[in-house]
């Protein structure tokens, strides 16, 4: 009934592979490009970029991207967390910019991506601090579903996130094709399943966020007409084991817009997130190793 090229389905599509010059001009990025290897195979991609200044064990952050996105969406804020004295890892999710595959699978796969990801970076770039993850959109439902999966992710920040895929699909198939398809999504559904091969009502944030046990700090625009602000109260209501979980709804935003609209007073409480989490996972880390401290 779909065909693979119908408009329909650029719901499911990343990017193409792009190299944005101007970009890495622009911020003099001194970054590494690394690759790993998803479970199926998929050669995966991120940009590596150290913090500016030498801490013994700096946080490393790892930044996911929205669908239709790519690695470069982040490095504003991936240049903002270096000085911050964090390394930052900015990711292609599978189907995006130079990352392996064609759809997204809207983090029933790529929570074990991620988790490949943090395997590749403690072997192979050595990181000691904590890990953390920030998350926007597709990214953000990734970034929970990531933490549930992998509990060496101790931290989050989690913008504009959907709690449950089903839902989100019928809106996301409205705003891209202008047209109200109710009647045809389970047909769409059916059909997406099977080209994706996974199950579209497995991928439920919320259900993620029950065993998400770290702080996390879940934002959301006011104005979200693509993935409403319910959205984020049913994440946050979820969140019955974290730590110390956190909802801001920033008032004037809308989905893609959370860092413009809450400005600086937004960044400093992520980097005050960042901060007291960071050193609460390092002293309890070093109590548990010499418990005379």
């Amino acid at each position: 009934m779909f065909a693979p090229n119908s408009k329909i389905y650029s719901i499911l599509k990343g990017v193409n592979p792009s190299v944005k010059n101007e970009i890495v001009e622009k911020y003099n990025l001194k970054s590494k490009t690394i690759n790993w290897f998803a479970e199926d195979g998929y050669k995966m991609e991120a940009f590596f970029l150290p913090a500016e200044e030498i801490n013994q064990h700096p946080p490393t952050i790892i930044l996911l991207h929205g669908i239709r996105s790519d690695k470069f969406h982040f490095i504003p804020i991936a240049q903002k967390l270096n000085k911050w004295g964090y390394n930052a890892v900015c990711v292609d999710l599978r189907g995006h910019g130079n990352s392996e595959g064609t759809y997204t699978n809207f983090g029933y796969t790529e929570k074990e991506d991620i988790k490949r990801l943090v395997d590749f970076l403690m072997e192979e770039n050595r990181i000691t601090g904590s890990v953390g993850v920030w998350g926007q959109s597709l990214g953000g439902a990734v970034a929970l579903q990531a933490m549930a999966h992998d509990k060496r992710i101790e931290f989050g920040i989690v913008e504009s996130a959907f709690d449950t895929l089903m839902p989100t699909v019928r809106n996301y198939a409205k705003v891209y094709t202008g047209v109200d398809l109710d009647p045809l999504i389970p047909s769409f559904i059916s059909s997406a399943e099977r080209r994706l091969k996974i199950p579209f009502d497995k991928v439920i944030p919320a259900d993620a966020a029950k065993h998400i046990e770290g702080p996390l700090l879940l934002v959301h625009g006011k104005l979200d007409k693509r993935i409403p602000v319910e959205n984020a109260h049913n994440i946050y209501n979820s969140l019955s084991k974290s730590i110390d979980p956190q909802l801001k709804i920033i008032e004037d935003a809308s989905h893609l817009n959370v860092w413009e609209k809450g400005a600086a007073e937004y960044l400093n409480q992520v980097r005050n997130f960042i901060h007291v989490n960071h050193w609460r996972i390092f002293h309890r880390n070093a109590v548990s190793e010499n418990p005379q401290l």
